[in-house]
């Protein structure tokens, strides 16, 4: 993987993150794509990617 790849990947998943704490917080999805910058049809595949990958950051020793 190269560092370009590897950044974007770091970024992908930090989108991710935010998309599921903003639904969480509340927010619908027109709100949430509007803040984080993506369409309402990426919304919900991002929540479910963010919520996974916080539950294994809860996990972590």
């Amino acid at each position: 993987m190269t560092r370009s790849q590897e950044r974007y990947d770091i970024q992908r998943k930090q989108r991710a993150k935010r998309v599921a704490k903003l639904r969480s917080a509340g927010l619908t999805v027109k709100e949430t794509a509007l803040e984080v910058g993506c369409g309402r049809e990426q919304v919900r595949a991002l929540q479910l990617l963010g919520e996974r990958l916080l539950s294994l950051d809860e996990n972590k020793p």
